[in-house]
Protein backbone atom coordinates (compact mmCIF):
# COMPACT_ATOMS: atom_id res chain seq x y z
CA UNK A 1 0.00 0.00 0.00
CA UNK A 2 2.92 2.69 1.10
CA UNK A 3 4.41 1.40 -2.51
CA UNK A 4 0.84 2.03 -4.29
CA UNK A 5 0.54 5.99 -2.36
CA UNK A 6 4.45 6.52 -3.39
CA UNK A 7 3.78 6.36 -6.81
CA UNK A 8 0.69 7.72 -6.94
CA UNK A 9 2.21 10.75 -5.25
CA UNK A 10 5.46 11.06 -7.52
CA UNK A 11 2.31 10.96 -10.59
CA UNK A 12 0.64 13.83 -9.38
CA UNK A 13 4.06 15.90 -9.15
CA UNK A 14 5.10 14.86 -12.43
CA UNK A 15 1.61 15.53 -14.08
CA UNK A 16 1.36 18.32 -12.12
CA UNK A 17 4.97 20.35 -13.05
CA UNK A 18 4.06 18.84 -16.89
CA UNK A 19 1.02 21.23 -16.86
CA UNK A 20 2.73 23.92 -15.49
CA UNK A 21 4.66 23.66 -18.19
CA UNK A 22 2.40 24.58 -21.30
CA UNK A 23 0.58 21.39 -21.87
CA UNK A 24 -2.58 21.66 -23.90
CA UNK A 25 -4.86 19.56 -24.96
CA UNK A 26 -8.11 19.23 -27.10
CA UNK A 27 -9.79 17.47 -30.24
CA UNK A 28 -13.12 15.94 -31.09
CA UNK A 29 -15.83 13.74 -31.11
CA UNK A 30 -17.73 13.27 -34.38
CA UNK A 31 -20.28 10.93 -35.36
CA UNK A 32 -24.13 10.31 -36.71
CA UNK A 33 -26.45 8.01 -38.80
CA UNK A 34 -27.93 8.67 -42.23
CA UNK A 35 -30.98 6.78 -43.50
CA UNK A 36 -30.13 5.64 -47.15
CA UNK A 37 -32.08 4.76 -50.21
CA UNK A 38 -32.18 4.55 -53.80
CA UNK A 39 -34.32 3.54 -56.79
CA UNK A 40 -33.02 -0.01 -57.35
CA UNK A 41 -35.53 -3.01 -57.46
CA UNK A 42 -35.38 -4.94 -54.57
CA UNK A 43 -33.25 -2.87 -52.58
CA UNK A 44 -33.93 -1.87 -49.00
CA UNK A 45 -33.43 1.41 -47.29
CA UNK A 46 -30.63 0.94 -45.13
CA UNK A 47 -28.83 2.94 -41.79
CA UNK A 48 -25.06 3.61 -41.37
CA UNK A 49 -23.15 5.39 -39.43
CA UNK A 50 -20.87 8.18 -40.59
CA UNK A 51 -18.86 11.32 -39.48
CA UNK A 52 -19.41 14.15 -42.06
CA UNK A 53 -16.59 16.81 -40.36
CA UNK A 54 -14.21 13.84 -40.20
CA UNK A 55 -14.91 12.58 -43.32
CA UNK A 56 -15.18 8.90 -41.97
CA UNK A 57 -17.36 6.03 -42.00
CA UNK A 58 -18.40 5.19 -38.37
CA UNK A 59 -16.93 7.96 -35.50
CA UNK A 60 -14.02 9.56 -35.42
CA UNK A 61 -12.04 10.90 -31.17
CA UNK A 62 -9.22 12.67 -31.62
CA UNK A 63 -7.16 14.03 -28.74
CA UNK A 64 -4.23 16.29 -29.99
CA UNK A 65 -1.57 17.40 -26.97
CA UNK A 66 1.44 19.76 -27.02
CA UNK A 67 4.18 20.84 -24.65
CA UNK A 68 5.89 23.53 -24.39
CA UNK A 69 8.98 23.84 -22.18
CA UNK A 70 9.80 26.83 -20.13
CA UNK A 71 12.32 28.49 -22.56
CA UNK A 72 9.85 28.42 -24.84
CA UNK A 73 12.55 26.74 -27.43
CA UNK A 74 11.26 22.61 -27.17
CA UNK A 75 8.78 20.95 -27.02
CA UNK A 76 6.59 18.07 -28.55
CA UNK A 77 3.50 17.75 -30.40
CA UNK A 78 1.19 14.23 -30.64
CA UNK A 79 -2.08 13.24 -31.71
CA UNK A 80 -3.60 9.89 -30.73
CA UNK A 81 -6.82 8.68 -32.79
CA UNK A 82 -9.98 6.40 -32.52
CA UNK A 83 -12.41 5.76 -35.36
CA UNK A 84 -13.89 2.76 -37.32
CA UNK A 85 -13.08 1.57 -40.60
CA UNK A 86 -15.75 -0.06 -42.84
CA UNK A 87 -15.14 -1.67 -46.16
CA UNK A 88 -11.42 -2.04 -45.69
CA UNK A 89 -10.56 -5.68 -47.28
CA UNK A 90 -8.04 -6.95 -44.22
CA UNK A 91 -7.73 -3.91 -42.29
CA UNK A 92 -7.21 -5.33 -38.84
CA UNK A 93 -4.89 -3.16 -37.45
CA UNK A 94 -7.63 -1.87 -34.54
CA UNK A 95 -9.42 1.27 -34.06
CA UNK A 96 -6.22 3.43 -32.26
CA UNK A 97 -3.39 5.13 -33.72
CA UNK A 98 -0.70 7.58 -33.57
CA UNK A 99 -1.08 9.91 -36.23
CA UNK A 100 1.85 11.65 -35.60
CA UNK A 101 4.00 12.56 -32.49
CA UNK A 102 7.27 14.63 -32.47
CA UNK A 103 9.79 16.38 -30.97
CA UNK A 104 10.86 19.93 -31.76
CA UNK A 105 13.85 22.80 -30.96
CA UNK A 106 14.17 26.49 -32.03
CA UNK A 107 16.87 28.06 -32.50
CA UNK A 108 16.91 32.20 -33.44
CA UNK A 109 14.25 33.56 -31.88
CA UNK A 110 12.30 30.68 -33.82
CA UNK A 111 13.99 31.29 -36.79
CA UNK A 112 15.45 27.85 -37.13
CA UNK A 113 13.18 24.88 -36.40
CA UNK A 114 13.99 21.10 -36.31
CA UNK A 115 11.73 18.54 -35.89
CA UNK A 116 12.24 14.81 -35.35
CA UNK A 117 9.76 12.25 -35.11
CA UNK A 118 6.34 11.07 -37.04
CA UNK A 119 5.79 14.61 -38.26
CA UNK A 120 2.72 16.63 -39.43
CA UNK A 121 3.56 20.10 -40.11
CA UNK A 122 0.58 22.56 -41.04
CA UNK A 123 2.58 25.33 -42.28
CA UNK A 124 2.35 24.90 -45.62
CA UNK A 125 -1.27 23.34 -46.04
CA UNK A 126 -3.30 25.02 -48.93
CA UNK A 127 -5.97 27.03 -48.51
CA UNK A 128 -8.52 25.10 -50.68
CA UNK A 129 -11.34 22.62 -49.89
CA UNK A 130 -10.67 20.05 -52.03
CA UNK A 131 -6.41 19.67 -51.63
CA UNK A 132 -5.96 21.24 -47.86
CA UNK A 133 -6.15 17.97 -46.22
CA UNK A 134 -4.27 15.79 -48.72
CA UNK A 135 -1.66 18.23 -48.99
CA UNK A 136 -0.63 17.89 -45.27
CA UNK A 137 -1.41 14.15 -45.30
CA UNK A 138 1.27 13.67 -48.36
CA UNK A 139 3.84 15.42 -46.34
CA UNK A 140 4.06 13.19 -43.09
CA UNK A 141 6.09 10.55 -42.27
CA UNK A 142 8.97 9.48 -39.69
CA UNK A 143 12.02 11.32 -39.69
CA UNK A 144 12.55 14.94 -39.47
CA UNK A 145 12.56 18.71 -41.18
CA UNK A 146 13.95 21.38 -41.01
CA UNK A 147 11.86 24.66 -40.78
CA UNK A 148 14.02 27.98 -41.67
CA UNK A 149 11.83 31.67 -41.41
CA UNK A 150 14.62 34.35 -42.37
CA UNK A 151 12.30 37.42 -42.54
CA UNK A 152 9.04 37.38 -41.11
CA UNK A 153 6.22 35.67 -43.67
CA UNK A 154 8.74 33.75 -45.69
CA UNK A 155 9.48 30.33 -44.78
CA UNK A 156 11.27 27.38 -46.17
CA UNK A 157 11.53 23.70 -45.14
CA UNK A 158 13.18 20.71 -45.68
CA UNK A 159 13.08 17.28 -44.32
CA UNK A 160 12.94 13.03 -45.51
CA UNK A 161 10.86 10.55 -44.66
CA UNK A 162 11.64 6.41 -44.39
CA UNK A 163 8.02 5.42 -43.16
CA UNK A 164 5.18 7.21 -44.69
CA UNK A 165 1.86 7.42 -43.25
CA UNK A 166 -1.50 5.86 -44.71
CA UNK A 167 -4.45 8.38 -45.59
CA UNK A 168 -7.20 9.12 -43.15
CA UNK A 169 -9.19 5.76 -44.18
CA UNK A 170 -6.61 4.13 -42.54
CA UNK A 171 -7.17 6.20 -39.46
CA UNK A 172 -3.72 7.86 -40.49
CA UNK A 173 -1.34 4.91 -38.84
CA UNK A 174 1.78 4.87 -39.90
CA UNK A 175 2.91 1.86 -42.53
CA UNK A 176 4.61 -0.54 -41.34
CA UNK A 177 6.52 -1.26 -44.28
CA UNK A 178 10.33 -3.07 -43.46
CA UNK A 179 9.77 -1.10 -39.62
CA UNK A 180 13.40 -0.51 -38.67
CA UNK A 181 15.12 -1.98 -41.59
CA UNK A 182 18.06 0.74 -43.48
CA UNK A 183 17.27 2.37 -46.74
CA UNK A 184 18.95 2.73 -49.45
CA UNK A 185 19.07 7.04 -50.06
CA UNK A 186 16.98 6.61 -53.42
CA UNK A 187 14.23 4.90 -51.42
CA UNK A 188 13.78 7.67 -48.91
CA UNK A 189 10.87 10.54 -49.58
CA UNK A 190 12.96 13.70 -49.41
CA UNK A 191 10.35 16.87 -49.07
CA UNK A 192 10.67 20.35 -49.78
CA UNK A 193 8.56 23.49 -49.05
CA UNK A 194 8.18 27.40 -49.54
CA UNK A 195 5.46 30.09 -48.76
CA UNK A 196 5.40 33.67 -48.35
CA UNK A 197 2.70 35.65 -46.64
CA UNK A 198 2.34 39.18 -47.32
CA UNK A 199 -0.23 40.16 -44.38
CA UNK A 200 -3.42 41.17 -45.87
CA UNK A 201 -2.53 41.21 -49.40
CA UNK A 202 -1.69 37.69 -50.24
CA UNK A 203 -0.19 34.19 -49.45
CA UNK A 204 1.80 31.89 -52.04
CA UNK A 205 3.03 28.56 -51.00
CA UNK A 206 4.62 25.02 -53.00
CA UNK A 207 5.56 21.87 -51.28
CA UNK A 208 7.10 18.85 -53.31
CA UNK A 209 8.03 15.72 -52.11
CA UNK A 210 10.14 12.39 -54.50
CA UNK A 211 9.35 9.26 -55.46
CA UNK A 212 9.86 6.96 -52.48
CA UNK A 213 9.66 3.36 -51.28
CA UNK A 214 8.07 4.25 -47.91
CA UNK A 215 5.08 2.63 -47.68
CA UNK A 216 1.32 4.49 -47.92
CA UNK A 217 1.16 6.82 -51.04
CA UNK A 218 4.63 6.42 -52.37
CA UNK A 219 4.32 8.63 -56.08
CA UNK A 220 5.73 12.32 -56.19
CA UNK A 221 3.47 14.86 -56.07
CA UNK A 222 3.46 19.03 -56.16
CA UNK A 223 1.32 21.45 -54.40
CA UNK A 224 0.87 25.02 -54.97
CA UNK A 225 -1.64 27.39 -53.90
CA UNK A 226 -2.21 31.43 -54.17
CA UNK A 227 -4.70 33.18 -51.68
CA UNK A 228 -6.01 36.68 -52.06
CA UNK A 229 -6.18 38.48 -48.42
CA UNK A 230 -6.24 41.97 -49.49
CA UNK A 231 -10.39 42.21 -49.43
CA UNK A 232 -12.07 41.73 -46.52
CA UNK A 233 -15.14 38.77 -45.86
CA UNK A 234 -13.35 37.32 -48.95
CA UNK A 235 -12.03 34.09 -49.44
CA UNK A 236 -10.57 33.28 -52.55
CA UNK A 237 -8.05 30.25 -52.89
CA UNK A 238 -6.86 28.84 -56.25
CA UNK A 239 -4.92 25.49 -55.56
CA UNK A 240 -3.12 22.76 -57.82
CA UNK A 241 -1.71 19.06 -57.39
CA UNK A 242 0.44 17.68 -59.80
CA UNK A 243 0.80 13.79 -59.37
CA UNK A 244 3.79 11.07 -60.72
CA UNK A 245 5.39 14.40 -61.77
CA UNK A 246 8.98 13.81 -60.63
CA UNK A 247 10.78 11.57 -63.53
CA UNK A 248 9.94 8.24 -64.24
CA UNK A 249 7.14 6.43 -62.45
CA UNK A 250 7.78 3.55 -60.29
CA UNK A 251 5.22 0.94 -58.71
CA UNK A 252 4.54 0.05 -55.29
CA UNK A 253 7.92 -2.09 -55.08
CA UNK A 254 10.35 0.75 -56.54
CA UNK A 255 10.40 -0.70 -59.91
CA UNK A 256 9.52 1.64 -62.84
CA UNK A 257 6.53 1.30 -64.49
CA UNK A 258 6.61 0.56 -68.55
CA UNK A 259 4.30 0.20 -71.48
CA UNK A 260 3.80 -2.08 -73.41
CA UNK A 261 6.88 -1.24 -75.14
CA UNK A 262 9.02 -1.46 -72.33
CA UNK A 263 9.92 2.41 -72.16
CA UNK A 264 9.36 3.83 -68.67
CA UNK A 265 6.72 5.82 -68.38
CA UNK A 266 6.37 9.51 -67.08
CA UNK A 267 4.22 12.57 -66.13
CA UNK A 268 3.28 13.38 -69.47
CA UNK A 269 2.51 9.33 -70.05
CA UNK A 270 0.61 8.62 -66.78
CA UNK A 271 0.29 12.17 -64.66
CA UNK A 272 -2.43 13.44 -63.02
CA UNK A 273 -3.85 17.48 -62.13
CA UNK A 274 -6.19 18.41 -59.93
CA UNK A 275 -7.19 22.34 -59.85
CA UNK A 276 -8.84 23.63 -57.20
CA UNK A 277 -10.84 26.64 -56.31
CA UNK A 278 -12.52 28.23 -53.23
CA UNK A 279 -14.56 31.44 -53.42
CA UNK A 280 -17.10 32.45 -50.40
CA UNK A 281 -17.83 36.13 -49.35
CA UNK A 282 -19.59 37.30 -45.95
CA UNK A 283 -22.04 39.92 -45.26
CA UNK A 284 -23.55 40.07 -41.98
CA UNK A 285 -24.58 36.55 -41.13
CA UNK A 286 -24.58 35.64 -44.75
CA UNK A 287 -22.45 33.76 -46.82
CA UNK A 288 -22.86 32.23 -49.85
CA UNK A 289 -19.61 30.86 -52.21
CA UNK A 290 -18.25 28.59 -55.03
CA UNK A 291 -16.41 25.66 -54.81
CA UNK A 292 -15.11 24.01 -57.91
CA UNK A 293 -12.27 20.95 -59.31
CA UNK A 294 -10.86 20.15 -62.54
CA UNK A 295 -9.58 16.69 -62.70
CA UNK A 296 -7.08 16.04 -65.52
CA UNK A 297 -4.95 13.10 -66.51
CA UNK A 298 -1.99 13.05 -68.99
CA UNK A 299 -3.40 9.26 -70.08
CA UNK A 300 -4.41 9.24 -73.67
CA UNK A 301 -7.24 6.62 -72.52
CA UNK A 302 -8.70 9.38 -69.86
CA UNK A 303 -9.99 11.85 -72.90
CA UNK A 304 -12.36 14.05 -70.76
CA UNK A 305 -11.87 16.34 -68.17
CA UNK A 306 -13.84 15.82 -64.85
CA UNK A 307 -15.37 19.16 -63.49
CA UNK A 308 -16.94 19.63 -60.19
CA UNK A 309 -18.96 22.32 -59.13
CA UNK A 310 -20.40 23.28 -55.78
CA UNK A 311 -22.72 26.40 -55.07
CA UNK A 312 -23.77 26.71 -51.20
CA UNK A 313 -25.00 29.27 -49.42
CA UNK A 314 -26.26 30.03 -45.44
CA UNK A 315 -27.71 32.17 -42.99
CA UNK A 316 -26.67 32.44 -39.22
CA UNK A 317 -29.72 33.02 -37.43
CA UNK A 318 -28.80 33.26 -33.77
CA UNK A 319 -27.44 29.18 -33.01
CA UNK A 320 -29.63 27.96 -36.11
CA UNK A 321 -27.67 27.68 -39.60
CA UNK A 322 -29.76 26.82 -42.75
CA UNK A 323 -27.64 25.98 -45.48
CA UNK A 324 -28.34 24.64 -49.08
CA UNK A 325 -25.37 23.09 -51.14
CA UNK A 326 -25.94 22.56 -54.90
CA UNK A 327 -23.54 19.92 -56.88
CA UNK A 328 -23.09 19.28 -60.42
CA UNK A 329 -20.26 16.94 -61.43
CA UNK A 330 -19.52 16.10 -65.13
CA UNK A 331 -17.54 13.17 -65.46
CA UNK A 332 -17.96 11.90 -61.81
CA UNK A 333 -20.70 9.88 -59.28
CA UNK A 334 -21.53 10.35 -55.74
CA UNK A 335 -21.35 7.45 -53.30
CA UNK A 336 -24.73 7.55 -51.31
CA UNK A 337 -25.72 4.42 -53.21
CA UNK A 338 -27.41 2.50 -50.47
CA UNK A 339 -27.24 -0.78 -51.94
CA UNK A 340 -24.94 -4.34 -50.84
CA UNK A 341 -22.20 -2.93 -53.90
CA UNK A 342 -21.32 0.20 -51.80
CA UNK A 343 -19.41 -0.57 -49.11
CA UNK A 344 -17.66 3.01 -49.45
CA UNK A 345 -21.52 4.53 -49.02
CA UNK A 346 -20.58 8.27 -47.34
CA UNK A 347 -21.99 11.78 -47.59
CA UNK A 348 -19.52 14.35 -46.46
CA UNK A 349 -19.59 17.35 -48.31
CA UNK A 350 -16.15 15.97 -50.58
CA UNK A 351 -18.23 12.25 -50.96
CA UNK A 352 -17.91 12.34 -54.41
CA UNK A 353 -16.49 9.58 -56.50
CA UNK A 354 -12.85 10.45 -57.73
CA UNK A 355 -10.45 7.45 -57.90
CA UNK A 356 -9.18 7.33 -61.72
CA UNK A 357 -11.53 4.82 -62.46
CA UNK A 358 -14.39 6.87 -62.03
CA UNK A 359 -13.24 10.15 -63.55
CA UNK A 360 -12.65 11.19 -67.35
CA UNK A 361 -15.92 9.78 -68.64
CA UNK A 362 -18.46 12.59 -69.38
CA UNK A 363 -21.16 10.52 -69.81
CA UNK A 364 -21.53 9.87 -66.44
CA UNK A 365 -22.17 12.73 -64.18
CA UNK A 366 -23.78 13.72 -60.62
CA UNK A 367 -26.43 16.70 -60.03
CA UNK A 368 -27.11 16.96 -56.33
CA UNK A 369 -29.08 18.92 -53.59
CA UNK A 370 -28.46 19.30 -50.51
CA UNK A 371 -30.38 21.24 -47.60
CA UNK A 372 -29.04 21.14 -43.82
CA UNK A 373 -29.75 22.87 -40.74
CA UNK A 374 -26.83 23.31 -38.00
CA UNK A 375 -27.67 23.69 -34.46
CA UNK A 376 -25.12 25.05 -32.63
CA UNK A 377 -25.45 24.29 -28.97
CA UNK A 378 -22.72 26.10 -27.76
CA UNK A 379 -19.20 27.42 -29.57
CA UNK A 380 -18.09 23.35 -29.11
CA UNK A 381 -20.80 21.46 -29.57
CA UNK A 382 -23.48 21.31 -32.89
CA UNK A 383 -25.26 18.53 -34.53
CA UNK A 384 -26.39 18.92 -38.06
CA UNK A 385 -29.74 17.86 -39.54
CA UNK A 386 -29.71 17.49 -43.48
CA UNK A 387 -31.23 15.66 -46.32
CA UNK A 388 -28.89 14.88 -49.73
CA UNK A 389 -30.82 13.85 -52.68
CA UNK A 390 -28.11 12.53 -55.47
CA UNK A 391 -29.16 12.22 -59.31
CA UNK A 392 -26.32 9.97 -61.13
CA UNK A 393 -26.20 8.76 -64.75
CA UNK A 394 -24.15 5.78 -65.50
CA UNK A 395 -23.85 5.36 -61.54
CA UNK A 396 -20.24 3.75 -60.67
CA UNK A 397 -19.06 1.72 -63.72
CA UNK A 398 -20.55 1.37 -67.46
CA UNK A 399 -20.98 -1.66 -69.47
CA UNK A 400 -18.38 -0.51 -72.37
CA UNK A 401 -15.69 -0.86 -69.02
CA UNK A 402 -17.22 -4.01 -67.17
CA UNK A 403 -19.14 -5.79 -69.81
CA UNK A 404 -21.80 -6.23 -66.60
CA UNK A 405 -25.59 -6.60 -67.40
CA UNK A 406 -27.33 -3.97 -65.77
CA UNK A 407 -30.31 -6.70 -64.75
CA UNK A 408 -27.50 -8.09 -62.45
CA UNK A 409 -25.61 -5.03 -61.17
CA UNK A 410 -27.72 -2.12 -60.82
CA UNK A 411 -24.60 0.35 -61.08
CA UNK A 412 -25.16 0.46 -64.56
CA UNK A 413 -28.09 1.53 -65.09
CA UNK A 414 -29.24 6.03 -63.83
CA UNK A 415 -29.57 5.86 -60.39
CA UNK A 416 -31.46 8.17 -57.52
CA UNK A 417 -30.08 8.35 -54.41
CA UNK A 418 -31.22 10.03 -51.32
CA UNK A 419 -29.45 10.04 -47.50
CA UNK A 420 -31.33 11.51 -44.11
CA UNK A 421 -28.73 11.83 -41.82
CA UNK A 422 -28.02 14.11 -38.37
CA UNK A 423 -24.41 14.42 -37.62
CA UNK A 424 -23.00 15.79 -33.80
CA UNK A 425 -19.64 17.08 -33.75
CA UNK A 426 -18.32 17.99 -29.99
CA UNK A 427 -15.19 19.53 -29.25
CA UNK A 428 -13.47 19.82 -26.30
Amino acid sequence: MKKIFTIAVLFAMVTGAIFAQELKLDGYLNTGLGLIANDAEGEDARIQAHAIDAEQQGFRLRLNGSYTNEAQNAGVRFRLQAQSNYGAAGNLFGYFSLPHVFGWVSFLEDKINLSGGIIEDNTWVTGDWWLASDSMNHFVGLGTLLKVTPVDGLTFGAGAHIIGREGGGNNNRLSIVNYGVPKDAGDVRYVIHGGYTMPDVFRIGLSYRTNADVGGDNSSRLYADARLLAVENLTAVVAASLNNIGGEITQADGTPLADSNGSNLTFRDRGEVIISQTFAYSINDIRFGLNAAQFLSMNDANKDASLLFNLWGSYTINSLVPRLDLVYFLGGNSVVGGSAHDAATSWHRKSFNVSAANLYNNDRNLFSIRPSLRINLDNRTYFEIGNMLNFDTLYFAGTEATGTDPAVDPRTENRISNVFYIDLRWSF
